[in-house]
């Protein structure tokens, strides 16, 4: 199966490095893709590469997720979109 042939690009409410505070931080991942596109699948990890075992995987329907880091770290943040037919694009440029 190959990824479709759309792009799909992320960006962070805060694209300095994040400082955490006693209550973490909060702050919103936005994905633009093609307007056709079912939902979003966001992957978080604190490795560039993307191993299952250091990534969290959420789905969302629309180009927005917040989220809320509660340790200290480096992420990694990239999106990949589906159509009705639950292709999906290939992922985004990772965001650090």
């Amino acid at each position: 199966l190959l990824p479709l042939d759309e792009t799909v690009t992320l960006t962070s409410s805060h694209p300095e490095p994040i400082a955490l505070n006693e209550n973490g931080a909060r702050f919103t991942l936005s994905a633009a893709g093609p307007g056709e596109m079912q939902g979003y699948v966001y992957e978080v990890s604190t490795d560039r590469e993307f191993p299952a075992e250091k990534t969290r995987v959420k789905w969302n329907r629309d180009g927005s997720l917040a989220l809320r880091l509660a340790v200290p770290g480096t992420f990694y943040y990239r999106v990949r979109a589906t159509n009705q037919k639950t292709e999906l694009t290939a992922p985004s440029e990772p965001v650090e």
